[in-house]
Protein backbone atom coordinates (compact mmCIF):
# COMPACT_ATOMS: atom_id res chain seq x y z
CA UNK A 1 0.00 0.00 0.00
CA UNK A 2 1.18 3.58 -1.11
CA UNK A 3 1.68 5.86 1.70
CA UNK A 4 2.19 9.89 1.36
CA UNK A 5 4.94 11.49 2.73
CA UNK A 6 6.41 15.14 3.10
CA UNK A 7 9.97 16.30 2.45
CA UNK A 8 10.41 16.20 6.69
CA UNK A 9 9.74 12.65 6.27
CA UNK A 10 12.58 11.62 3.71
CA UNK A 11 14.78 11.44 6.89
CA UNK A 12 13.22 8.39 7.73
CA UNK A 13 13.47 7.09 4.31
CA UNK A 14 16.32 4.09 3.91
CA UNK A 15 18.31 3.66 0.87
CA UNK A 16 16.87 1.06 -1.63
CA UNK A 17 13.10 1.84 -0.29
CA UNK A 18 10.55 1.91 -3.25
CA UNK A 19 9.33 5.31 -4.02
CA UNK A 20 6.56 6.72 -6.20
CA UNK A 21 6.82 10.64 -7.20
CA UNK A 22 4.36 12.21 -8.80
CA UNK A 23 2.99 8.47 -9.97
CA UNK A 24 6.72 7.66 -11.49
CA UNK A 25 8.26 4.36 -9.29
CA UNK A 26 11.37 4.85 -8.27
CA UNK A 27 14.17 3.55 -5.47
CA UNK A 28 15.27 5.65 -3.05
CA UNK A 29 19.18 6.62 -3.20
CA UNK A 30 20.11 9.57 -1.37
CA UNK A 31 19.23 13.17 1.20
CA UNK A 32 21.93 15.50 1.87
CA UNK A 33 22.68 18.46 3.74
CA UNK A 34 21.36 20.99 0.73
CA UNK A 35 17.81 19.02 1.29
CA UNK A 36 18.06 17.32 -1.79
CA UNK A 37 16.73 14.14 -2.89
CA UNK A 38 18.10 11.38 -4.89
CA UNK A 39 16.96 8.08 -6.56
CA UNK A 40 18.70 5.48 -8.33
CA UNK A 41 17.98 6.17 -12.25
CA UNK A 42 16.48 9.20 -13.83
CA UNK A 43 12.70 8.12 -13.42
CA UNK A 44 11.51 11.05 -11.32
CA UNK A 45 8.75 13.05 -13.26
CA UNK A 46 11.35 15.39 -14.47
CA UNK A 47 13.29 13.37 -16.14
CA UNK A 48 16.34 13.54 -13.20
CA UNK A 49 17.54 11.30 -10.72
CA UNK A 50 17.13 14.09 -7.93
CA UNK A 51 14.90 16.54 -6.78
CA UNK A 52 15.37 19.91 -4.56
CA UNK A 53 13.37 20.82 -1.63
CA UNK A 54 11.73 23.07 -3.58
CA UNK A 55 9.75 20.59 -6.00
CA UNK A 56 8.14 18.79 -3.27
CA UNK A 57 5.28 21.10 -3.98
CA UNK A 58 4.70 19.68 -7.00
CA UNK A 59 3.93 16.26 -6.90
CA UNK A 60 2.64 13.48 -4.61
CA UNK A 61 5.41 11.57 -2.83
CA UNK A 62 4.47 8.28 -1.60
CA UNK A 63 6.64 5.20 0.04
CA UNK A 64 5.68 1.77 -0.40
CA UNK A 65 4.06 0.95 3.49
CA UNK A 66 5.37 -2.10 3.76
CA UNK A 67 9.41 -0.72 3.19
CA UNK A 68 11.53 -0.93 6.08
CA UNK A 69 12.67 2.70 7.63
CA UNK A 70 14.96 4.14 9.94
CA UNK A 71 14.48 5.74 13.00
CA UNK A 72 14.61 9.49 12.33
CA UNK A 73 17.48 11.25 12.08
CA UNK A 74 18.43 14.87 12.78
CA UNK A 75 18.55 16.79 9.69
CA UNK A 76 22.08 18.56 8.81
CA UNK A 77 21.94 21.78 10.54
CA UNK A 78 24.01 24.49 9.71
CA UNK A 79 25.44 27.71 11.42
CA UNK A 80 22.96 30.83 9.78
CA UNK A 81 22.44 33.90 10.52
CA UNK A 82 18.89 36.25 9.58
CA UNK A 83 18.48 39.94 9.18
CA UNK A 84 14.61 40.53 9.96
CA UNK A 85 12.93 43.04 8.26
CA UNK A 86 9.67 42.87 10.85
CA UNK A 87 7.73 40.48 13.18
CA UNK A 88 5.86 38.75 9.57
CA UNK A 89 9.36 38.16 8.36
CA UNK A 90 10.73 36.72 11.50
CA UNK A 91 7.59 34.80 11.81
CA UNK A 92 7.94 33.28 8.37
CA UNK A 93 11.96 32.67 9.28
CA UNK A 94 11.06 30.77 12.69
CA UNK A 95 8.15 28.28 11.10
CA UNK A 96 10.89 27.93 8.11
CA UNK A 97 13.40 26.84 10.82
CA UNK A 98 11.05 24.83 12.84
CA UNK A 99 9.81 22.96 9.75
CA UNK A 100 13.63 21.86 9.11
CA UNK A 101 13.89 20.62 12.47
CA UNK A 102 15.60 23.90 14.49
CA UNK A 103 14.29 24.24 18.02
CA UNK A 104 15.02 27.38 20.60
CA UNK A 105 18.28 26.92 22.74
CA UNK A 106 16.02 28.15 25.29
CA UNK A 107 13.65 25.52 25.08
CA UNK A 108 10.66 27.65 24.33
CA UNK A 109 7.93 25.84 21.94
CA UNK A 110 6.53 27.72 18.90
CA UNK A 111 7.52 31.40 17.28
CA UNK A 112 8.70 33.59 20.17
CA UNK A 113 11.01 37.21 19.73
CA UNK A 114 9.60 38.56 16.61
CA UNK A 115 10.51 41.97 17.91
CA UNK A 116 14.58 41.35 17.51
CA UNK A 117 16.39 42.30 14.38
CA UNK A 118 18.46 38.97 13.70
CA UNK A 119 18.22 34.99 14.16
CA UNK A 120 20.60 32.90 14.30
CA UNK A 121 20.94 29.12 13.85
CA UNK A 122 23.95 26.64 15.17
CA UNK A 123 24.90 23.47 13.83
CA UNK A 124 23.27 21.59 16.96
CA UNK A 125 19.84 22.92 15.51
CA UNK A 126 19.44 25.19 17.77
CA UNK A 127 18.11 28.94 17.22
CA UNK A 128 18.50 32.09 19.59
CA UNK A 129 18.14 35.64 18.66
CA UNK A 130 20.03 38.49 18.83
CA UNK A 131 19.30 42.57 19.41
CA UNK A 132 22.60 44.04 17.84
CA UNK A 133 24.14 44.58 14.30
CA UNK A 134 27.89 44.26 16.38
CA UNK A 135 27.00 40.50 17.40
CA UNK A 136 25.46 40.09 14.35
CA UNK A 137 28.55 41.14 12.16
CA UNK A 138 30.72 39.43 14.90
CA UNK A 139 29.37 35.43 14.00
CA UNK A 140 31.71 35.17 11.25
CA UNK A 141 31.31 31.83 11.10
CA UNK A 142 27.60 32.08 10.77
CA UNK A 143 26.38 32.45 6.93
CA UNK A 144 24.25 34.94 6.18
CA UNK A 145 20.49 33.68 4.64
CA UNK A 146 17.50 34.87 4.03
CA UNK A 147 13.90 33.45 2.88
CA UNK A 148 12.04 33.27 -0.56
CA UNK A 149 8.59 31.55 -0.83
CA UNK A 150 8.96 28.81 -3.03
CA UNK A 151 4.85 26.96 -2.40
CA UNK A 152 6.16 27.42 1.71
CA UNK A 153 9.52 29.25 2.02
CA UNK A 154 12.97 27.70 1.29
CA UNK A 155 16.25 28.95 2.89
CA UNK A 156 18.92 31.04 0.26
CA UNK A 157 22.33 32.31 0.75
CA UNK A 158 22.78 36.21 0.88
CA UNK A 159 25.67 37.10 -1.32
CA UNK A 160 27.64 40.08 0.40
CA UNK A 161 27.43 43.52 -1.31
CA UNK A 162 30.83 44.75 -2.46
CA UNK A 163 30.21 48.55 -1.91
CA UNK A 164 31.55 50.45 -5.66
CA UNK A 165 32.51 53.60 -5.12
CA UNK A 166 32.03 55.96 -8.56
CA UNK A 167 35.67 57.91 -8.52
CA UNK A 168 37.09 60.54 -10.70
CA UNK A 169 39.86 60.46 -13.02
CA UNK A 170 41.69 62.69 -10.36
CA UNK A 171 41.42 60.10 -7.27
CA UNK A 172 42.04 57.33 -9.42
CA UNK A 173 45.40 58.83 -10.53
CA UNK A 174 46.20 59.81 -6.49
CA UNK A 175 45.23 56.22 -5.76
CA UNK A 176 47.56 54.59 -8.53
CA UNK A 177 50.37 57.10 -8.04
CA UNK A 178 50.31 57.89 -11.75
CA UNK A 179 48.83 59.76 -14.56
CA UNK A 180 46.00 57.43 -16.43
CA UNK A 181 44.36 58.59 -20.06
CA UNK A 182 40.40 57.39 -19.43
CA UNK A 183 38.51 56.00 -22.16
CA UNK A 184 34.50 56.92 -21.82
CA UNK A 185 32.31 54.05 -22.92
CA UNK A 186 29.34 56.22 -22.73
Amino acid sequence: MWKKITEKDVVNVEKGTKMRIGGCECVFFAYDEDYEFYVEDETLPNGSSWMGIHDWYRWTVEVWEESETVTATPPPFKDMKFRVRDEEHSKQIQETLFGLGYKWATGEPGVNYTYCQYLYTNNDGDLCYGTTEEFFDDKVFHKEHTIKPVGGFEIIPVKPEIPVKKMTKEEIEEILGYKVDIVSGE
